[in-house]
């Protein structure tokens, strides 16, 4: 299984995960972002996303989703669109290969 990050995002401390930040612009992001979104969820989880950097509970439960071999949380997409985290090339290669 393929993930959207080198990272687990449930166990990166928060010094590390700043490390992961792009501070260029991440092309085509809200493509990527409604593709991460629009798949359904395979596994559900009551327990909230936590902000990683400032601790707060989002709206967003940290369910499960994936597609082809690719995995990725729901954390794992906030901490995506908020930060601009640097995701794996070849899960963006295949976002944008699907959403052509």
């Amino acid at each position: 299984m393929k993930h959207l990050f080198e990272f687990d995002i449930n166990k990166i401390s928060a010094e590390d995960l700043r490390e992961n930040i792009s501070h260029e612009k991440i092309h085509d992001k809200d493509k990527i972002v409604a593709f991460l979104r629009s798949s359904s969820p395979v596994a559900y989880s009551s327990a909230p996303v936590i902000d990683k950097l400032d601790g707060t509970k989002t709206k967003y439960m940290d369910n499960l989703r994936q597609c082809d071999g690719f995995r990725w949380s729901e954390s794992e997409i906030y901490h995506f669109e908020k930060y601009n985290l640097r995701a794996n090339n070849d899960f963006i290669q295949y976002v944008l290969n699907q959403t052509k």
